[in-house]
C-alpha cells in the first residue's frame, strides 16, 4: 500500500476526510473486491479503498471498466446503508456531480439514468453500488480525470470524455481534490432531507423530454425520474410506465444537441 499519494500522506488525508480507514494501493483486481474483503473483517463506515489502476474493474451488469494507471480516480467507498427507501446509486450520481462541479468548476456535468455522469454528451463517470442483508453500502466510482482521447479504448474514444477533456485543470492534486470533494458530497447526501436529492438530479437530468429506447422497458419520451429512482416514459400511447432496472440509450434525432448517449 502507498504511504503517499497525490503529493500527500495517506494518513493525512485519512485524517482530513474523516475515514474509519482509507487504503491506497498501485494496482489491484477491483477497489470493490477488497473493501469487500474489510468489511467482512469488520470494517465500518466510513472507509475507502483506491488504486491507481485496476485490472479487473467492473460496471453495470458485470461490464469491464477501463482503469488506466495515474489517469482516473478509482475508489470504493464504504457508506452506511440507505433504510428509507432512497435509491443509493442516484444519490450518489448526484453527489459525483456536485463535487465536479465544486472541484472543477465551471464544468457543469449532467446525470444519465441510471448511473452514468457525463460531460457534453460523453460518459466521464460510473457509480457501482453493492451491498448484503444488514451490511454497510460499498459504492463503487470511477471518474475519468487525466485521459487523452488516445487512452481510451478505441470502442469508447467517441463515447467517453474526462476532466481534462473537457477543459478542467491538470495540475498535481487534482485527483484528491476530486476524491475529498465527493466524499464531502456524499456524506451530505446520506444526511439530507429524504426528497432533497430528487429536485438535485432532475436539474441535472441528461434524459428529460428525449426519446429513449430502455433495455427492460418501452420506447419513448422520457420524463424524469420518480421518488424511488425509477425512469418514468411515456409512450407512443401516451400511458406512463416506470422502468425500475436495466440501461437506456437516447435515441438520434436531427434535434439533438449532444452525441449519442452510451
Amino acid at each position: 500500500m502507498r504511504r503517499r499519494w497525490e503529493g500527500r500522506q495517506v494518513s493525512d488525508l485519512a485524517h482530513a476526510w474523516d475515514l474509519e480507514a482509507l487504503e491506497i494501493h498501485d494496482r489491484l483486481g477491483s477497489t470493490a473486491d477488497r473493501l469487500r474483503e474489510r468489511v467482512d473483517g469488520g470494517l465500518r463506515p466510513w472507509a475507502v479503498v483506491l488504486a491507481e489502476a485496476q485490472t479487473a474493474g467492473r460496471g453495470r451488469d458485470g461490464r469491464v471498466w477501463s482503469s488506466v494507471a495515474g489517469r482516473g480516480l478509482w475508489m470504493s467507498v464504504l457508506a452506511p446503508a440507505l433504510t428509507d427507501g432512497r435509491p443509493a446509486p442516484l444519490l450518489a450520481g448526484v453527489a459525483v456531480a456536485e463535487a465536479i462541479e465544486r472541484a472543477f468548476a465551471p464544468l457543469a456535468p449532467r446525470l444519465k439514468w441510471p448511473n452514468d455522469v457525463e460531460l457534453g454528451g460523453r460518459k466521464i463517470a460510473g457509480i457501482l453500488c453493492e451491498t448484503a442483508p444488514g451490511a454497510p453500502l460499498r459504492i463503487g466510482i470511477g471518474v475519468n480525470v487525466l485521459h487523452h482521447r488516445e487512452d481510451f479504448p478505441p470502442e469508447l474514444q467517441g463515447l467517453a470524455t474526462s476532466i481534462v477533456e473537457a477543459g478542467g485543470p491538470t495540475e498535481p492534486g487534482s485527483r484528491a481534490r476530486l476524491a475529498g470533494a465527493i466524499l464531502e458530497r456524499l456524506r451530505a447526501a446520506w444526511s439530507a432531507p429524504a426528497s432533497a436529492w430528487h429536485a438535485a438530479w432532475s436539474a441535472r437530468d441528461a434524459l428529460h423530454g428525449r426519446q429513449v429506447r430502455c433495455d427492460a422497458g418501452p420506447s419513448g419520451e422520457a420524463m424524469g425520474v420518480d421518488e424511488a429512482g425509477g425512469l418514468r416514459v411515456r409512450t407512443s400511447e401516451g400511458s406512463v410506465v416506470v422502468v425500475r432496472s436495466g440501461g437506456v440509450r437516447a435515441v438520434v434525432d436531427s434535434t439533438a444537441d449532444a452525441p449519442p448517449q452510451p
